[in-house]
């Protein structure tokens, strides 16, 4: 018997929620979906390979541990949210 083993790789990582405007102590969750080289796509927002982070933390936070995607507004202000997932 053979067998064949296709490989599939992450080509895009796109976050659902392109812009949020959140008052101070309000939260919102983020949602994360990978396309794959075989054009299939699959949510990974709270996955093992999935990160997030705030690039002011000051402002907000992302929640990259039990709620990851989780945004946490502190304070007036703006902060970008990025996501990786696999290296994507």
């Amino acid at each position: 018997d053979t067998f064949n083993v296709s490989i599939v790789n992450v080509t895009s990582l796109s976050v659902q929620a392109s812009s949020l405007t959140l008052a101070a102590s309000a939260t919102s969750q983020l949602s994360a979906t990978a396309s794959y080289s075989d054009s299939s796509t699959q949510v990974v927002t709270t996955s093992t390979g999935a990160s997030w982070s705030s690039s002011n933390p000051a402002v907000a936070t992302v929640d990259n541990a039990s709620s990851k995607g989780l945004v946490s507004a502190a304070a007036a202000g703006s902060t970008n949210v990025s996501a990786t997932y696999k290296g994507v």
